[in-house]
């Protein structure tokens, strides 16, 4: 590189460090989730499954909601192993009987109510990392104004101030 080239350079690299921007992360607040049966929705947008909550749930960072969370996964995917033994029985059995048949059906609706039981659990788990994530992300304070009328035709107000730390 010869003596003169070097000014170029440096005014080269100077035009295009002081044209280069940064990248920077844009903060999106959290919003509440809501579960209606077993129907999630985020804010007010419906979500496909439970598994497209995942990155909200773990944008709180509590590991009491992380732990919800894994034990919902762990039990959707155990789902899937409540039919084992009516599949390894269909494999395994081919002599046909009618005794066969009838243990491969029993095999087959223990399979079913496996399924079910570890679906309800699993969506029980993920009610539970939800109900703990509204709470993180709910505003610290609230107030609370409550109308009650009591027997003797008279209004009761109660007015309440509560402040979390």
């Amino acid at each position: 590189m010869t003596l003169s080239t070097k000014p170029l350079l440096i005014l080269v690299l100077l035009f295009f460090s002081s044209v280069a921007k940064a990248q920077f992360t844009k903060s999106i607040p959290l919003q509440p989730i809501y579960k209606e049966g077993w129907k999630y929705f985020y804010g007010s947008k419906k979500m496909n499954s439970a598994y497209s909550l995942q990155i909200p749930l773990e944008g709180v960072g509590s590991p009491e909601v992380e732990r919800y969370f894994k034990s919902f996964k762990t039990f959707q995917n155990l789902r899937g192993l409540a039919y084992v033994p009516s599949l390894v029985y269909l494999f395994t059995n081919l002599n046909g009987s009618q005794q066969s048949g009838e243990t491969f059906t029993y095999l087959l609706f223990a399979g079913l109510a496996g399924d079910l039981a570890f679906s309800i659990v699993s969506h029980h788990k993920m009610a539970k990392a939800i109900d703990l994530y509204n709470l993180a992300i709910a505003p610290r304070g609230s107030i609370n104004l409550q109308l009650e009328k009591i027997q003797s035709n008279q209004t009761l107000i109660s007015f309440g101030y509560r402040h979390r730390f």
